[in-house]
């Protein structure tokens, strides 16, 4: 039960500090060309990029966990289903924004 109240308290985090840059960074300049670090500071085109690139990462990461834990195998599945799906649902919306913001709707 400790695992899961980690985990909640962890995703509470991430959802807090995401709120406060895309805060931060909502009205700035975006950067299309060239290289940052900062995710935030990206155009969509770029995010979309940065998230086809990190495809192979998730992939990796996710065969080592699934190798080296001891978790239920049906556990592991779902929550790489869960991951896969979040996943797409980024590119689909950093995609979605990307065309928007070029056709200037």
């Amino acid at each position: 039960m400790l695992e899961l109240e980690g985990l909640v308290f962890l995703v509470i985090i991430t959802i807090i500090i995401t709120s406060i840059f895309s805060i931060l960074f909502m009205h700035k300049n975006k950067i299309d060309k060239g290289f940052a670090i900062n995710y935030y500071k990206l155009s969509y085109r770029r995010k979309m990029i940065r998230t086809l690139t990190s495809f192979p990462l998730f992939i990796v990461a996710f065969i080592l966990i699934f190798i080296y834990t001891e978790t239920n195998s049906a556990v592991l599945t779902t929550f790489g289903v869960i991951i896969l799906c979040l996943f797409l649902l980024q590119l689909l919306y950093n995609y979605i924004n990307w065309k928007k913001k070029e056709c200037g709707i």
